[in-house]
């Protein structure tokens, strides 16, 4: 008999409920956790345990290859006559001719980089002209990519010459890497919903705390660094002063005056509040020093404060400081505090000067930003952590419905999200290799150019810590 996919679903589901599975095969049922692919897999998976073999089902839905191999295997017949294109559905002769001509516009901006002002010619009246206004009543098609010149005009653009926000240029190949990624379009829940970019993670995150000296680090990868700092932190307080279960207490996070502001936001939508951050005066070098700390948490005690964690600086944004991170580690673990050190901007400095790092193995969680010197393509940031039982303490939550029938020991240590960030970051490492990038003046090299005629660079003359 043929039954199209709703029918199918239904039937399946009616009889599991029927078959006195427990409930947590049943909600298992609906997850990717089957042994076969795709959802036809799961299907499969579930069904044939409580359906004859002999059923002649048939499967009108999208798939790919390895769902017809699950339903085979089963003894289960394929209908492949019965889909029709949707309004969504692209030939690959259609999809080949976007993609190409996608990419003819980005080979020809990438040709004009160097040559363009940084800012775009453009006012906010203009912009709102060009992009603003009410969606389309019926679809565009192709004509949905038109506008991509005209946006690629009215941009800012990443070349040697801009110096703005400490970002990076971004590179071709992590390029090429993130139109893949959604092409494939993976879950990042878990490793069962997307098992090559959750893999895929763990790789390149080793291969950064690596590069770095992080070497026995975990890790997981963020949309920015204010987003790693607010995780690190939410781990320093889940600690040291457990707040998941009953809520937030008092308690205290110290960091020096040159501190980026994603720290107050990350105090406030802890529950700890910013009148409960301290915000420590610097030397004349722009560091923060052990003493300041010592005394600072010595008088808080006194007051009937509880100090929680100290964040440390791998690179401020203003100067570009590095915090004395091995003194600031021991000050620390003798007052029995998280140690949190925000290297979004300066920490991939530690490829090439790892001196003015010393400590960094020693501390409990760091924030590092790819999408600045390591080039990688918006947004790619890093949490570092050195024990995954605390991450897992934080962050770990969940239910029947989410429960894994996977036994895989891969299984595990991904944080619920749906992102693959991974999957851009992967390829541009490997094309350059992590020992061109730790060469002396590479880091820096992309921000080295001179200006073009009539366009001058500079800033305010502070102090550097590293050049």
């Amino acid at each position: 008999m043929m039954l199209p996919w709703t029918a199918l679903a239904d039937r399946c589901w009616n009889t599991v409920k029927q078959s006195g599975l427990p409930n947590r095969i049943r909600s298992g049922f609906w997850d990717n956790n089957a042994r076969g692919c795709g959802t036809a897999g799961v299907l499969a998976h579930a069904c044939d345990r409580i359906v004859e073999r002999g059923d002649d089902f048939g499967f009108a839905a999208s798939r790919d290859r390895g769902d017809d191999r699950a339903l085979a295997q089963r003894g289960w017949r394929v209908e492949t006559g019965a889909m029709k294109p949707g309004p969504l559905d692209l030939s690959a002769q259609e999809f080949r001719g976007l993609a190409e001509r996608v990419l003819d516009d980005a080979t020809l901006y990438l040709d004009r980089l160097d040559t363009v002002p940084i800012r775009p010619a453009s006012t906010g009246a203009q912009t709102v002209e060009l992009f603003a206004g009410p969606p389309p009543e019926t679809g565009l098609g192709a004509a949905a990519l038109d506008d991509l010149e005209a946006v690629a005009q009215h941009s800012r653009a990443g070349n040697g010459r801009f110096f703005g926000y400490v970002m990076g240029s971004g590179e071709p190949v992590g390029a090429l890497g993130d139109f893949f990624a959604s092409v494939i379009n993976q879950n990042g829940t878990a490793w069962r919903s997307g098992p090559a970019t959750a893999v895929i993670e763990r790789t390149v995150v080793s291969w950064l705390a690596h590069a770095v000296g992080c070497a026995s680090f975990g890790g997981t990868l963020t949309s920015g660094g204010s987003l790693a700092n607010l995780m690190g932190l939410a781990m320093a307080r889940e600690a040291v002063a457990p707040a998941n279960d009953t809520g937030a207490a008092p308690g205290v996070v110290y960091a020096s005056s040159e501190v980026h502001m994603s720290i107050g936001k990350a105090v406030a939508l802890l529950g700890l509040g910013r009148d409960n951050l301290r915000l420590l005066p610097v030397g004349d070098d722009c560091r923060l020093s052990a003493d300041t700390l010592r005394e600072t948490v010595a008088a808080d005690r006194s007051a009937g404060l509880k100090p929680l964690a100290v964040v440390a600086c791998a690179g401020t944004i203003v100067t570009g400081a590095v915090d004395p991170l091995a003194d600031l580690v021991a000050a620390a673990k003798h007052e029995g505090l998280w140690v949190h050190v925000d290297g979004a901007y300066g920490l991939p400095a530690a490829m090439v000067e790892p001196e003015k790092f010393l400590g960094i193995a020693d501390v409990d969680s760091v924030s590092m930003d790819a999408h600045k010197w390591l080039y990688q393509p918006l947004d790619c940031s890093v949490l570092f952590y050195r024990d995954p039982a605390a991450a897992r303490r934080t962050f770990s939550l969940t239910d029947d419905y989410a429960a894994s029938l996977s036994d895989d020991p891969v299984e595990g240590d991904v944080f619920l999200r749906g992102d693959h960030r991974a999957v851009p970051a992967y390829p541009g490492p490997e094309a350059v290799a992590v020992s061109s990038l730790s060469r002396p003046g590479c880091l820096s090299s992309r921000y080295r150019r001179e200006p073009a005629p009539g366009q001058a660079v500079g800033g305010p003359d502070r102090p550097r810590a590293f050049p």
